[in-house]
């Protein structure tokens, strides 16, 4: 693999030793022009912002972040810059939460395990225009047909993210630019996939499965 001097790596991940080593990996490697390191999402921000549409981006970031969803950061991050790939880079085992996170269809999904080879094989296959999966995140969901079932969609975790802020139904309407009757309709869907009676329980559930 060729160095391609318009492309830049970025990495977001709260745990900054994590977040150094890996972009000290990826700047070795000698394949990005630059490769830039955040744990403050405010300033991930403002450098999607910075860049623009002009170079092609290849997005690391840690799924499960402390205090925060990373899916509005992946969002902002495809509203911000089209040219974007995300590369989700997680140690989670968990067959359902992969299957939640494999539902906001990221471009890679790399385990935090994941040595210097697949990385470039991950970036390879990207640059073909085609999704790359860790084959060890492949092992954790081998046989687990039974369980995609109950996995939420993009916008259901999104709604998840707002009940658990404490937003009202009328407040996550508006937050998310839907009528009341759509958030109903999806707050019930997501009880009869996961078997709950109460918002409270969808909660307990949804928080218990590490997706919120």
């Amino acid at each position: 693999m060729t160095s391609n001097n318009n492309s830049i790596a970025v990495i977001f991940d709260d745990h900054q030793m994590f977040a150094e080593t890996l972009s000290a990996l990826l700047e070795r490697l000698g394949i990005f022009s630059i490769c830039k390191y955040f744990t403050e999402e405010k300033a991930l921000l403002s450098f999607f912002l910075k860049e623009g549409e002009t170079h092609q981006l290849f997005f690391f970031v840690d799924y499960y972040l402390q205090d925060k969803h990373t899916l509005p950061i992946i969002n902002d991050a495809r509203r911000l810059n089209k040219n974007i790939f995300i590369i989700v880079v997680s140690s989670v085992t968990d067959p359902l939460s992969i299957q939640n996170i494999l539902s906001l269809k990221p471009d890679g999904f790399l385990s935090k395990s994941s040595g210097v080879s697949e990385i470039l094989e991950c970036i390879r296959i990207l640059e073909g225009k085609e999704q790359y999966i860790s084959p060890l995140i492949k092992e954790y969901i081998q046989d687990t047909d039974a369980q995609v079932s109950s996995t939420f969609t993009v916008r259901e975790i999104e709604m998840l993210i707002y009940f658990n802020q404490g937003y009202s139904i009328a407040e996550t309407a508006e937050k998310a630019h839907l009528s009341k009757h759509t958030i109903v309709a999806h707050r019930r869907r997501m009880m009869e996939k996961s078997g709950c009676k109460s918002i409270g329980e969808l909660l307990a559930y949804a928080r218990k499965r590490a997706i919120i």
